[in-house]
């Protein structure tokens, strides 16, 4: 991946970020803020997950690998050069908020979306990637559509979230939840045949179903599709600001090449055009 320059629209975003930083002298909150931080230090820490493939895990070789951190080393490199390196820290999702409060993170990318009680612990930038909750059931299964999910004999591998317990009573009350801390270990579960569907993020869903042709994605999503953001501390608008305007150039300015590399690396296809 190479660090590319900025199209005009972010030039004049870094812009106001610089006066902001310019002013900085008297204002301590900006001298504080967490780009000041990771300015000084040079390089960013970031916390991803490794329990939610392909977006991070563990691979065959004992290696953290995933679309997200293929994506925080992109806005490292861009902002601080091919030299400088990240640091990835392997974050759980319950103790992701408290990581980016406490300042142990800079920001974190791990296939988390935007939902308004989130607002309440942390900031985001806009979406880098689109998602929903997705149906992935074995390809035998007599399980066709959402409705046959809403059965007692129906057992369904959820994520111990309170979006993903709130679909359970929303869309599917009759059926058994089984309640999982990580991705993996829903596939596992429906693999295994413990239990009938997992209910996971749609890319996942799609990269299960690649990797094992046993497995199916059902067409319809469980609720209204979703979006992953970056989230980092609240108040901390420099820092925001700054990472906001890298999403919109992997999405549609010069980091946009880098940006269809990674997700055609992880996903087997183009990223949607924006």
């Amino acid at each position: 991946m190479k660090s590319k320059g900025f199209t005009l629209g972010t030039l004049l975003t870094l812009s106001i970020i610089m006066l902001i930083g310019c002013s900085s002298q008297t204002s301590s909150d900006s001298t504080n803020s967490t780009l000041n931080e990771a300015k000084n230090r040079g390089h960013f820490k970031v916390a991803v997950t490794s329990e939610s493939p392909p977006f991070g895990y563990i691979d065959e070789d004992n290696n953290h690998v995933g679309f997200d951190l293929d994506i925080a080393k992109l806005i490292n490199e861009s902002t601080f050069g091919e030299d400088s390196e990240i640091e990835l820290i392997d974050t759980s999702f319950d103790g992701r908020w408290e990581a980016v409060k406490n300042g142990q993170v800079d920001f974190g990318i791990m296939v988390t979306s935007i939902y308004p009680e989130r607002l309440l612990n942390a900031s985001f930038t806009r979406p880098y990637i689109s998602s929903g909750n997705a149906v992935l059931v074995k390809k035998d299964s007599d399980i066709d559509s959402i409705e046959d999910l809403n059965y007692p004999d129906v057992t369904v591998a959820i994520l111990s979230i309170p979006t993903d317990q709130d679909r359970h009573k929303n869309f599917y009350p009759e059926a058994k939840a089984q309640v999982f801390e990580s991705t993996s270990s829903q596939i596992s579960a429906l693999q295994s045949g413990n239990t009938d569907v997992a209910a996971i993020d749609l890319p996942a869903a799609q990269i299960a179903a690649k990797e094992d042709e046993s497995l199916e994605v059902l067409p319809e999503l469980i609720g209204d599709s979703t979006n992953n953001a970056i989230f980092l501390k609240e108040n901390d608008f420099e820092t925001w600001l700054f990472l906001d305007s890298i999403v919109n150039e992997m999405l549609s300015g010069d980091l946009r090449s880098d940006y269809e590399e990674i997700y055609e690396k992880w996903f087997g296809e183009s990223p949607p055009e924006q």
